[in-house]
């Protein structure tokens, strides 16, 4: 068999391929967990190293979220954190038994308050006035955004995020993976999210956040304006302070933005059902413009993309070259190659789960991540057809 200088050339690049994989992968530059050790001691020994800790509370707002509420809550209230914490939670004039569970609740926890807004409030996001006004009767400096559809991983989780909040942030990014009853293609997706904003946030160029755990100061939220810059949508308040805050420089550091990844102590939200899911989507899709470091999380996004899809087709070309032209050492070459990419790209996702407390089927990751494009080109298209007062104030 006479081998060409071609084929050799050919070769060494089909090699490169699965190598140059590690450059154009959120999943290989993600950021790893801090020390994860297990075990009741975590959250004590996080809390002595902060002195106690600091006096945090927890925000949500529902909507005929009964069940939820019933589910949740106590996880959260039966939070071991010694510096102590209070729940804070607005009814958004729900309609289902959500008023009844909440008042049952927080006769069992003294530090559970409850309030509701009007159904009279019209021409207003409902979610961010709830939230407006659980910012104004929280009691401390430190507050923790999140929903009733999530729960902790473990009673530690608050010791262990609260040790993150000091002086030299404004936000602090905490870790949410979907329950093991959402679809493997949201959890992968969720994750591929986690990878991207938490590097985005520890880098100091905070985009978006997409997670359910979201801390930030009381002070800074007051002094903002709370949501005014951002009225117009109905939706979007996880993005708009994680954006808008991490630009807010603190005096004397250069660090304005944080992330809190621990497997073990982790935010799980349960599976939404498929219309919230699209909303979700369709929301971002609609205030995207509006977020700073928008153009480099699309930049980044895209070269992972491209370089994806561009070095599996061009092994897929060198191999197909190499059988019609009997070219056998460059066809095995490129076929090992493109396997071998194959590896390295579901290993990494497998690794990254691990590190986030999430898990994968390792043979539909290849499939996830092919498909991944095209469900995005679906919600385009969805967005483009959607009338926008459904994301607007009238």
């Amino acid at each position: 068999m006479t081998v060409s200088l071609f084929s050799i050339l050919a070769g060494v690049g089909c090699l490169l391929v699965p190598v140059a994989t590690l450059l154009f992968s959120p999943f290989y530059r993600r950021i790893r967990p801090a020390d994860d050790a297990d075990g009741g001691d975590a959250g004590q020994t996080a809390d002595a190293q902060t002195g106690g800790g600091v006096p945090v509370s927890i925000i949500m707002a529902a909507h005929n979220d009964a069940d939820a509420l019933e589910r949740n809550i106590p996880l959260f209230m039966e939070q071991k954190y010694g510096a102590g914490f209070e729940m804070i939670v607005v009814d958004e004039s729900s309609t289902d038994e959500t008023a009844s569970v909440l008042n049952r609740l927080s006769e069992t926890y003294p530090n559970l308050y409850v309030t509701f807004i009007p159904d009279t409030s019209h021409h207003l996001s409902r979610r961010k006035l709830a939230l407006t006004l659980a910012v104004k009767a929280a009691r401390h400096e430190w507050l923790i955004l999140t929903d009733a559809s999530c729960h902790p991983s473990t009673d530690q989780w608050l010791a262990r995020f609260a040790a993150n909040f000091d002086n030299d942030c404004q936000t602090v990014l905490g870790l949410t993976v979907l329950s093991e009853e959402a679809p493997g293609r949201w959890r992968f997706e969720r994750l591929l999210n986690n990878c991207y904003q938490m590097s985005f946030a520890e880098s100091q160029h905070t985009c978006r956040y997409d997670g359910r755990a979201l801390a930030f100061r009381r002070s800074t939220f007051m002094a903002s304006n709370g949501f005014l810059k951002n009225l117009l949508y109905l939706r979007g308040e996880y993005d708009f302070i994680a954006n808008e805050y991490s630009q807010i420089p603190v005096e004397g550091s250069d660090a304005t933005s944080r992330t809190f990844i621990s497997a073990s102590h982790r935010l799980i939200q349960e599976r939404p059902d498929a219309k919230a899911w699209r909303h979700e989507h369709l929301d971002f899709l609609e205030i995207r413009h509006l977020l700073a470091h928008g153009g480099r999380w699309r930049a980044l996004h895209q070269a992972d993309q491209t370089y994806m899809f561009a070095g599996l087709l061009a092994l897929t070309a060198a191999a197909v070259y190499g059988l019609t032209t009997a070219d056998w050492l460059l066809a095995a070459v490129a076929t090992v190659s493109l396997l071998a990419t194959f590896a390295v790209r579901a290993r990494l996702a497998i690794r990254a789960a691990e590190d986030y407390g999430d898990s994968l089927a390792p043979l539909m990751i290849p499939v996830y991540e092919l498909t991944m494009p095209f469900r995005q080109l679906y919600m385009r298209l969805l967005h483009c057809k959607t009338d926008k007062f459904e994301f607007i104030r009238r």
